[in-house]
């Protein structure tokens, strides 16, 4: 196992490669500790980052990759957050990751795990009342329980329940923690979003906007800019 001071290093060269979105770069970084054995929680949560994000990446190809990265992510989320309870990325991570693994088992078992799910990302929140991707995904949880509909009360029982206007604070709240000017686009296409359920367009028309005029390129970006896109034209 690399020194102390080595995992540091590695752990600052992921983080500056995943904030240039050079994916997969950052988590070639990372592979050698994919299979969790760390104690480490701070290398942990970005081993648990990598697992969300290759779970995304295969949803469109490989369910059978998808349960299987899901699986051994939620595991890890677990540990990271028993060895760092204390620290917002643990517990960020750990929401984002019971999503993920909970989307494998069915909208019963989601929708049970939901509460724990907004659980851990207030406690982020909390820990780090900075942190705008701590924020958004808790606006995106709001959004997200918003939008189910009301028949699922008759169908299950313990269905959450929030509003758009409630998750319109959040993304807000994140919107305004973006010190360095980063292009949020994430946050932009849900602060979009939001209006339009609010029937607010004018609003939702400048976030949209917003985001189809980003320059930036990646896989990831222009799939967020053709749903804003399509959105617009709908307006």
């Amino acid at each position: 196992m690399a020194a102390q001071a080595d995992i540091k290093e590695v752990l600052e060269r992921s983080d500056s490669l995943f904030k240039e979105r050079k994916l997969t770069e950052s988590f070639d970084l990372l592979a050698p500790y994919a299979d969790g054995s760390s104690d480490d929680p701070e290398l942990l949560w970005r081993v648990v980052r990598m697992y969300f994000r290759k779970c995304k990446e295969a949803q469109s190809k490989d369910k059978k990759e998808v349960e299987q990265l899901a699986k051994k992510g939620f595991e890890i989320s677990k540990k990271a957050l028993a060895l760092g309870s204390g620290i917002a990325k643990c517990n960020q991570l750990a929401g984002m990751m019971l999503g993920c693994y909970s989307d494998t088992l069915g909208r019963k078992e989601k929708l049970a795990n939901s509460k724990q799910m907004k659980e851990h990302f207030e406690k982020a929140v909390e820990l780090d009342p900075k942190d705008m991707a701590a924020r958004h995904v808790l606006g995106r949880w709001h959004f997200n329980v918003a939008s189910i509909p009301s028949a699922a009360g008759f169908l299950f029982s313990n269905v959450p329940s929030s509003t758009y206007q409630e998750a319109l604070t959040h993304f807000e709240a994140a919107e305004k923690l973006n010190d360095e000017g980063v292009e949020f686009l994430q946050n932009w296409l849900l602060l979009g979003k939001t209006h339009l359920q609010l029937k607010n367009k004018p609003e939702a028309k400048k976030w949209l906007t917003k985001v189809t005029e980003s320059g930036e390129s990646s896989p990831e970006v222009l799939e967020v800019k053709e749903e804003a896109g399509k959105l617009l034209k709908k307006l």
